[in-house]
């Protein structure tokens, strides 16, 4: 199924790729092994950030500058980690939070990473 999206004529902000602010929060439950990953501020060519979640950990990352391929997920740079009591079979409540070159990274409404990067890509 397809989420529905009702904006009428207007254009959101989120989607001129000069913008670099916003937030976003999903719910992730997670069984064995499983894992979630979520890429923000990407442009092609340039780059992106990303937010993993592990049974355990949260991870922020962002491209190797480079190399901004977001298929290749070895190159990729850890901006920082937080050891965090995510369980499994239970729901979970991530929010991404940036605004400008800072980063914010919730979990179930508890700040758990803030990092700066001045290498956010703009379109």
């Amino acid at each position: 199924t397809q989420p529905i999206i009702i904006l009428g004529d207007e254009k959101p902000e989120w989607l001129e790729q000069t913008a670099t602010d916003f937030v976003a929060s999903f719910s992730v439950n997670m069984e064995a092994a499983e894992g979630a990953r979520f890429v923000f501020h990407h442009v092609q060519g340039q780059g992106y950030h990303a937010v993993e979640v592990l049974p355990g950990l949260l991870v922020l990352k962002r491209n190797n500058i480079s190399r901004p391929d977001v298929t290749n997920r070895n190159d990729e740079l850890i901006l920082g980690q937080a050891r965090v009591p995510v369980e499994q079979n239970r729901w979970h409540t991530i929010t991404i939070w940036a605004e400008g070159t800072r980063i914010y990274v919730y979990l179930d409404n508890n700040l758990v990473l803030s990092r700066s990067d001045n290498n956010v890509p703009l379109g």
